[in-house]
């Protein structure tokens, strides 16, 4: 059993907030249900896709200090930004014994929509060596420190524009078709650690290039991101500039990944089926260790 909690938005439709009435309501039917007793909600599944997962472990400031213990009794499939400061990821810390969270992979859809396309006219059409599509300055009154922490975005701009390196688009622009064109996409951070653009490049067919070891704590590590993706450090421009080259300099290996990733795409396409039963096989793992495993999978970027 999973209960499902989302979030609100304000009248103005910006701020997400959290229908505290509709959780304490789920809690309590949770305290009412035969099955959550039955194991104390061992084998249940707690979704909370939304900001502030925190709150519902009472690590909130306002009035709802209150831990609603059923909910969190379960196991959690939640939103975590993966920056160590953050609420969202010690939330981990305060689950009972025996109890695990999986972060909640964003959705994201593909440049130019999904295409049964096969690898070599995708390889065909690889006519440019990088991308990122995204905004370089944002003034956002909400978030003073955003316009600072996109200055990874624009370094990563200045460092890649006085390479040899091409690009098409570096900051706004479409991402059809340069999304599909390129044969990495960058993967930074912009007002948080993670973004729905790692999913879209992914479902483009372009290998992406994470950028922050964070980055890795938002998103599952029962996938290997190894043979998917790359990892070029961001805070260095001697590390960066050396990633890149290495990476880009290798076709053959950006050939190889870019097939792992169309053979995977459908693992980040929730309208697909396969996150859904990714997330299920790897709860089973964790609750019933004993129970039986797969040798192979369709798969090849799973850790079985």
């Amino acid at each position: 059993m999973s209960a499902l909690i989302n979030s609100i938005y304000d009248e103005k439709g910006k701020f997400p907030k959290i229908n505290f009435g509709q959780v304490q309501n789920l809690d309590s039917v949770l305290s009412a249900s035969e099955w959550f007793q039955r194991s104390n909600g061992k084998d249940h599944i707690s979704i909370m896709s939304f900001f502030g997962g925190d709150k519902v472990f009472g690590l909130g400031n306002g009035p709802e200090k209150e831990r609603f213990t059923n909910i969190t009794s379960c196991n959690v499939v939640q939103w975590l930004e993966g920056e160590p400061t953050t609420k969202a990821v010690n939330v981990r810390e305060h689950l009972i014994p025996d109890r695990v969270a999986f972060p909640a992979m964003y959705t994201g859809q593909p440049a130019c929509g999904r295409q049964e396309e096969t690898f070599m006219h995708v390889q065909h059409n690889k006519t440019q060596d990088v991308v990122f599509v995204g905004a370089m300055v944002r003034n956002n009154k909400r978030c003073n420190l955003c316009n600072y922490r996109m200055r990874f975005r624009r370094h990563g701009y200045n460092w890649i524009s006085h390479s040899k390196w091409s690009y098409a688009v570096f900051g706004k622009g479409e991402n059809c078709p340069h999304v599909q064109e390129a044969r990495v996409g960058m993967h930074f951070r912009g007002d948080t650690i993670s973004a729905s653009r790692l999913i879209d490049t992914i479902l483009s067919g372009t290998v992406p290039v994470f950028t922050a070891k964070e980055q890795y704590l938002a998103v599952p590590d029962f996938i290997d991101w190894d043979k998917i993706s790359y990892f070029a450090n961001i805070e260095n421009i001697t590390e960066f500039n050396t990633s890149m080259n290495s990476i880009l300099a290798n076709r053959t290996d950006i050939d190889i990944k870019t097939r792992n990733v169309l053979q995977n795409q459908d693992i980040f396409d929730w309208q697909s089926g396969a996150t859904f039963d990714m997330y299920m096989y790897y709860f089973q793992r964790w609750l019933y260790p004993n129970s039986t495993r797969l040798e192979t999978s369709q798969f090849s970027a799973l850790k079985l």
